[in-house]
């Protein structure tokens, strides 16, 4: 055999369990429903009309300890942090209009790709059930290891543009976490996070421990209650200081 020969079907040899197991990933499609099944399935999501989640944000290396409180529904969303010291910093989308209320920087009307990101994390259906319409493209992107499990990669385009890298567990289906490079004021910053501690509430399987990444920076969300179609009528109303705003435009 000629030396070029041998030494190309020794690369193919080394790289071949590489593509079979390329060939043999699942399809974005199979992978994302699955996770939909191991949740508990898409009829059973579909009979979900609003989540209140109750639970403790810490930041270790800040010292920083706070409670919070969210609401999601079609559309809208809300999100209340109580900081000791600080007060509380309120995230909001009434379906309209995005916005913040933060007592180090006051009140303020969230635009432009910021806006856009809202309206995004408030597809309440759409985020659970990983829907077609919310994306450009899903594609297996392999195997990998992530948050100390064997799971799938799947790459995920927006139809706003946005990219995440999503992994889902090979033994349970369930999402592990994601990677992505997400817009704040302060510029682009790449994301980890780190799901786990799945537990059933009602219909569905929701996860209760949520790890952020953000370079030394690690922001831990634990869950202490969740509550399933029990929302409060005014959740989503504006706060006053957003309406003078809206007044002012």
């Amino acid at each position: 055999m000629h030396v070029a020969t041998r030494s190309a079907a020794i690369v193919a040899a080394l790289f071949a369990p590489l593509v079979a197991a390329a060939q043999t990933a699942p399809s974005a499609d199979a992978i994302i429903a699955r996770h939909v099944t191991a949740i508990g399935g898409q009829d059973a999501v579909l009979r979900v009309k609003s989540i209140t989640n109750t639970g403790t944000l810490e930041m270790p290396s800040a010292g920083i300890s706070a409670t919070m409180e969210s609401f999601s529904a079609p559309n809208r969303s809300f999100v209340r942090m109580t900081i000791p010291g600080i007060g509380d910093i309120k995230n909001g989308y009434d379906g309209t209009v995005a916005w913040e209320v933060n007592p180090m920087k006051g009140p303020r009307i969230k635009t432009d790709k910021e806006k856009v990101l809202a309206q995004e994390d408030a597809d309440f259906y759409g985020t659970l059930l990983f829907s077609k319409e919310r994306y450009q493209s899903t594609e297996t992107v392999g195997a990998a290891d992530f948050g100390g499990e064997k799971t799938w990669q799947v790459k995920t385009v927006l139809k706003s543009g946005k990219t995440t890298n999503e992994f889902f567990s090979v033994a349970t289906g369930l999402r592990v976490g994601s990677t992505s490079a997400q817009e704040s004021q302060s510029g682009t910053i790449n994301v980890i996070t780190i799901e786990s501690d799945y537990k059933q509430f009602g219909l569905i399987k929701l996860a209760t421990r949520n790890e952020m990444t953000t370079g030394a920076q690690k922001v831990v969300v634990t869950l202490t209650e969740v509550v399933l179609d029990a929302i409060a009528t005014d959740a989503f109303a504006l706060p006053e200081p957003v309406k003078a705003l809206l007044i002012k435009q």
